[in-house]
């Protein structure tokens, strides 16, 4: 009932390969390690590249090419570099969202856009996480989180990117536009070590993906953002 990982993230990007044309190049913000084939958008399209803070990017297979984030937070590329950004469970880790999704904003091509992937906020694990010492937290979720060989750590969790009203803020801000969201509940992989509470959680999963007033609650928020292009803006309201 409930959708396994595999089937989240292949909603998210086949969403990618069906929106963004096949010659485009492609900024993976928070690239890490290699995180396997299923995930790669290297063989769908002419140019793919990747930046990190973390120095393991560099030897990402994944990629074409691959950069560490200047110290400055700014983003190693030239204005209007890219036809699409994706950061796929990145937006809990910003610290400051408001000056990468403008970091974004200044490397899309017009009409580009930004696909996200992120913990929801008001799920019960970002609650629960958020109440925890931020070392503890971090250290469980390298613990469980079962991240496969190659993957960069993980880095503290600020869950200041990770709700709707707040990404819909803060694109208004960088001059994004919310183009889709969609929730799912996933795969209850946090609980897999522990035999009675993964039949719970199993049972939550397929209660919170079965009954639409559960959709704000749910784990995955994904979707993307789009930069206007300048007819969009001089555009009236209501013109088709």
């Amino acid at each position: 009932m409930y959708p396994p990982p595999k089937r989240v993230a292949a909603r998210l990007y086949g969403m990618i390969r069906r929106l963004v044309p096949a010659d485009g190049c492609v900024l993976d913000l928070g690239a890490g390690g290699d995180v396997g084939p299923e995930r790669s958008l290297k063989p769908h399209f002419a140019r793919v590249c990747g930046v990190d803070v973390d120095a393991l990017v560099l030897k990402n297979p994944q990629l074409h090419e691959a950069k560490l984030l200047n110290d400055d937070g700014t983003i190693p590329y030239p204005d209007a570099s890219f036809d699409a950004v994706l950061s796929d469970f990145v937006f809990e880790h910003l610290q400051d969202p408001g000056a990468t999704l403008g970091e974004v904003s200044r490397v899309l091509k017009p009409g580009g856009r930004y696909f996200f992937r992120t913990i929801n906020r008001w799920h019960y694990l970002s609650i629960v996480n958020r109440m925890m010492p931020r070392r503890l937290a971090t250290a469980l979720a390298d613990r469980l989180g079962h991240a496969p060989a190659g993957a960069a750590r993980t880095h503290d969790t600020w869950f200041r990117l990770n709700s709707r009203g707040q990404i819909r803020r803060c694109a208004a801000t960088a001059g994004l536009e919310v183009e889709q969201f969609i929730s799912v509940e996933t795969h209850p992989i946090y609980f897999s070590l522990f035999a009675a509470a993964w039949y719970v959680a199993v049972g939550v999963e397929r209660l919170m993906n079965a009954l639409p007033l559960f959709a704000p609650f749910r784990m995955a928020l994904f979707g993307c953002l789009r930069k206007p292009v300048e007819a969009d803006r001089s555009a009236p309201r209501g013109a088709s």
